[in-house]
């Protein structure tokens, strides 16, 4: 039986997908006439916004290079989809400023629904998107390099990160891996990392995981090198 091909868009999409959902989640049960509730969910939408511009930018530079090297005319379609994410993203920008504008808890409760569709309608949109590239464009890169390659494509993005996206992004990504997919991911940062820088990253990353996930996790670092490989 062959072994399953490498997935550059796992780690990121499983992130995104949750960002997205508790985001949405998030503006749907938002308090208007809650000062703090308000302003709390209006900075979740805009790192929101953020991060989804910024995975736009990193698919752009490091992703569809590589599919046009070796299958020509390969990443244009997604191009043009990343053109219509980018209204999507501003006129979600623009819904969370009009709550934040709203003179009153009336106005301000009517402006928090328009930016809930207008969310709701951008992640529908996103939500498709990332099938399509899990699936077509998967199967392009696969075709045309090998795992080796495509992990190098991704460390390219990785290496780009400036540090405060690189938290946002992990903090999204690690909490919605499967047990395994975390624990492979967290022994493969703490081999590269130093000792502290370690520790903090994985401090805040209990944060938001449950008992049961973080004793499964504790019990995977623990183990020895050649019993995680086995496992």
């Amino acid at each position: 039986m062959s072994l399953p091909r490498y997935d550059i868009y796992r780690p990121i999409h499983k992130g995104l997908r949750a960002f997205m959902a508790e985001t949405m989640v998030a503006v749907g049960r938002m308090d208007a006439a809650d000062a703090a509730d308000t302003a709390d969910v209006l900075a979740r939408v805009r790192g929101l916004v953020d991060i989804c511009h910024g995975h736009l930018r990193h698919e752009e530079d490091h992703v569809h290079p590589a599919m046009e090297a070796r299958a020509s005319g390969s990443a244009a379609g997604t191009e043009t989809e990343h053109l219509d994410h980018r209204t999507a993203l501003d006129a979600v920008s623009r819904a969370a400023e009009a709550v934040a504008a709203a003179p009153s808890p009336g106005t301000r409760a009517e402006a928090g629904h328009a930016l809930y569709l207008t969310l709701a309608r951008m992640v529908g949109e996103n939500l498709m998107h990332m099938d399509m590239e899990e699936h077509q464009n998967n199967a392009i890169l696969r075709a045309a390099y090998t795992d080796a390659e495509l992990h190098a494509v991704e460390q390219g993005i990785v290496a780009s990160l400036a540090p405060e996206e690189a938290q946002v992004i992990l903090r999204w990504i690690i909490p919605n891996l499967t047990p395994a997919e975390r624990a492979d991911a967290l022994r493969a940062m703490r081999g590269g990392m130093p000792a502290p820088a370690f520790e903090g990253l994985l401090a805040m990353l209990r944060q938001h995981l449950s008992p049961v996930e973080r004793a499964k996790l504790d019990a995977a670092l623990a183990a020895p090198a050649d019993a995680a490989a086995a496992a």
